[in-house]
């Protein structure tokens, strides 16, 4: 049986890990730093939200796929939403083409997260 959590933060760069925990306190979080680690702990627990860092590093799949991945094998119902650098004209609407439910563009702004989350939590 999967136990419900709040939010599952997909982050592999420690200070940005630092300051979502740090925006995010007073919510329940857990937070992993590679693919691996997402679909181990998405066996076990169910999300509202999955904060999804693009680019994870050489041993991971790029949060993108992951994404993809979790929507084709119905690993969660968690709305997704991409947290990454990629803040060029048209990288939004290409993250949410792409099947993300949002996008937050680092540096994330405290008052921008917390507005995601919680339109995320209502839905």
């Amino acid at each position: 049986m999967k136990i419900s959590k709040q939010i599952l933060i997909v982050e592999d760069d420690l200070i940005n890990l630092f300051l979502f925990k740090k925006f995010l306190v007073g919510f329940e979080t857990e937070s992993v730093a590679n693919s691996d680690d997402v679909f181990a702990i998405l066996s076990q627990n169910e999300f509202k939200v999955i904060l999804m860092d693009i680019n994870l590093g050489h041993n991971s799949l790029d949060g993108t796929s992951i994404m993809k991945q979790i929507r084709q094998k119905a690993l969660s119902s968690a709305v997704i939403i991409a947290c990454t650098a990629y803040a060029e004209k048209g990288d939004r609407d290409r993250f949410l083409a792409a099947g993300f439910d949002d996008y937050l563009s680092k540096p994330v702004k405290k008052e921008e997260l917390l507005e995601a989350i919680a339109t995320a939590i209502d839905a």
